[in-house]
Parts: C-alpha cells; structure tokens; sequence
C-alpha cells in the first residue's frame, strides 16, 4: 500500500499564500488549508449546518509529499526560507508536524458503510452491491451511487419518494 507523508504548518493568516507556495516549491503534491475565517459570513441557505469553530489568528496549511522524499529535509529548508522572511513579515509562532498517511481508495471505501435504507413505509433503497431480501409488500429501489449521484437519504428525494410510492404498482424498470 502506497503511503504519503503529511507536513502541517501553521502559520499567521497573511502567511497563507507564502508558505502554500514555499510547500508547493519543495515538492508537494497538494496542499490543504484550514482557516476558521472560512465560515464566517457564511449564510444558512439550504439548511447547512455550519461548525461552530472559534476564530482564530492562525491557520493551517497542509502539504502532502510521497513516501519517497525526506520531509525532514522539506521542514528544514521550509523553516530557513520562512527565517529569511521574518523581516517582512509576521508569520507568528511557526509550528510544523508530519504524519505518515496511508492511501486510501476514497471512490470505493465508503461502500462499507452505505446500507439499505427504509424511505417510506413500502420503499427501501438498496445499494446495487448488496444482496438484501425485501420483506411483504416491500419495494426496492437498486441505487448505484457512485461519486456524481446521492444516497437517496436526502430530505428533497424522500419528499419524490412519498410521491413516486403513490404511483407504484410494482415491476417497473427505471435507467
């Protein structure tokens, strides 16, 4: 199994940008940013549930590099480019950490946990790879998610659920 290595940074928020692109120079592969300014002004449209996250000055920047490059040797050079700029800006208490990250097949992995769920009272929606057996009068709908599709779960396709349940007679074959 492949592995990554991860390098956190965290920095001032104006360092943001600077030290993106310093990981980015030393060989990332990707980079990642926590800000907690990221949710304020955000406004509740469509019944989002938005973290309660307490604002703070500092921000993490997130880089990711393959197994084969030495991040020591990364968070040295990172740390003597962020020295030299000290005089012009002021990224706070720099802090860095790595971790080892096992790559995972993210497009299939969440499979394990999708089950069949019970929409209405005769609807069930069953993932195609499942075997499941209906009980009596119970109606399956075969759902292949994948990435671009949901579960079915959503409160708008439960509400096309309770209606489309009105109409089914059983047998009907949907593409």
């Amino acid at each position: 199994m492949k592995t990554w290595q991860e390098l956190k940074v965290t920095v001032k928020r104006e360092g943001e940008e600077l030290v993106s692109n310093l990981l980015i120079e030393l060989g990332a592969q990707g980079v990642a940013i926590e800000d907690s300014m990221d949710y304020v002004g955000n406004v509740d449209r469509f019944g989002e549930i938005f973290p309660e996250v307490e604002q703070q000055e500092e921000i993490i920047v997130t880089a990711y590099y393959p197994d084969t490059v030495d991040v020591a040797v990364v968070e040295a050079d990172l740390q003597a480019r962020l020295e030299e700029l000290t005089d012009f800006m002021d990224l706070g208490d720099v802090k860095m950490g790595t971790t080892a990250l096992a790559e995972e097949d993210w497009a299939d992995n969440w499979k394990k946990y999708y089950e069949p769920a019970r929409i209405t009272h005769d609807l069930t929606i069953v993932p195609s790879w499942t075997d499941y057996e209906a009980t009596a009068g119970e109606k399956i709908i075969k759902l292949d998610p994948g990435m671009a599709f949901g579960t079915g779960t959503h409160p708008t396709t439960k509400m096309s659920l309770f209606a489309l349940e009105q109409v089914l007679r059983g047998g009907e074959t949907v593409l």
